[in-house]
């Protein structure tokens, strides 16, 4: 049974706890100031999705060893974003907490090939980096990981993991009510805190839904679908093009319709719309698992014609400023 009151008190006590993080936390450690880099224009308060990770720790009933691994590798992972929020980490030191949290987590859900344990913390690493690089405007990863988090937890509770679809909906709760105060015009970013939590979380889900639940690995990557193929392909194409490609840019589409005159709320409002999509076509995907090759057809045809689109309005290739 759904504890509606459960998730509606999350909800609610993320949204005060956000609303006075926003508030109270000393400006001159947290602010974060525009660049030429940046999708905002005046000093804004990061590192706020503390206050999610914080309550989301605080709820999850540690019922084995695995959970537990989960919950501290998380919360190491969040520690060394809140750390990167106040005194920037040098990148090595961060990849190595990254790849050490990365081996623990698989070790501990065990029964996993050395092979794939490798291709498995090179996803989980690429995956807490991504999410950071795409949390570029207002909302925007707050909304992925309530979609993603939300329709993975019927997913779980589709294929007898119950304790992970309320794991996941306790974060989907936690999430909405840092959104309130994350919504553009946003009064408060989640930071790298926020941002490398939720991208551990989403592929170590994935990973546990797939092992212990037999959840197709392809519906994960369906509704991850927004992140991953912007993330990857215009990581492919700054490669290709010889461009510095570890430093920050501009190129990915959502930042270039920003450049075009897009406001936040609609490229906040495009991205909800491609996530409608994509949940229903992985929840359809976990129904009817016979049909995954045409879901997954379908899911990467619309994410190539949104990404295509973009490139007619504006393309990467030819503006200087987005190398």
């Amino acid at each position: 049974m759904i504890n509606v009151l459960h998730y509606l008190g999350l909800f609610i006590v993320s949204m005060f706890m956000t609303y006075a993080f926003a508030k109270y936390a000393p400006k001159r450690i947290f602010a974060d100031m525009p660049n030429s880099r940046s999708s905002h224009v005046t000093p804004v308060v990061r590192g706020g999705g503390i206050v999610f990770v914080l309550l989301w720790v605080l709820s999850v009933e540690i019922a084995s060893n695995e959970l537990l691994a989960i919950v501290l590798g998380s919360s190491v992972i969040a520690g060394v974003g809140f750390l990167d929020d106040i005194f920037g980490l040098p990148v090595l030191l961060r990849f190595v907490f990254q790849l050490l949290v990365s081996c623990l987590l698989i070790y501990c859900i065990g029964g996993v090939s050395f092979e794939l344990a490798i291709v498995y913390v090179f996803a989980m690493c690429w995956s807490v980096n991504l999410f950071n690089f795409m949390d570029g405007v207002d909302g925007i990863a707050a909304v992925e990981a309530i979609f993603v988090f939300g329709a993975g937890g019927v997913l779980f509770m589709l294929h007898g993991g119950d304790a992970y679809a309320m794991l996941s909906w306790s974060l989907v709760a936690v999430v909405a009510g840092f959104l309130v105060w994350n919504y553009p015009r946003a009064r408060v970013f989640m930071g790298d805190v926020g941002s490398y939590f939720l991208g551990l979380l989403v592929a170590i889900f994935a990973i546990v839904a797939y092992h212990k639940y037999n959840v197709p690995i392809i519906c994960w990557l369906v509704l991850y679908g927004t992140f991953l193929f912007d993330s990857g392909i215009t990581l492919a194409r700054r490669i290709l093009m010889r461009q510095k490609f570890v430093q920050a840019h501009r190129s990915h589409a959502y930042q270039r319709l920003q450049e075009i005159g897009w406001s936040h709320k609609q490229i906040l409002f495009a991205v909800t719309f491609l996530n409608i999509l994509l949940a229903i076509i992985a929840l359809g995907i976990s129904c009817f698992g016979k049909y995954w090759i045409e879901g997954g057809g379908l899911a990467l045809a619309i994410l190539v014609i949104s990404y295509c689109w973009v490139e007619r309005l504006v393309p990467m290739k030819n503006d200087a400023k987005f190398t």
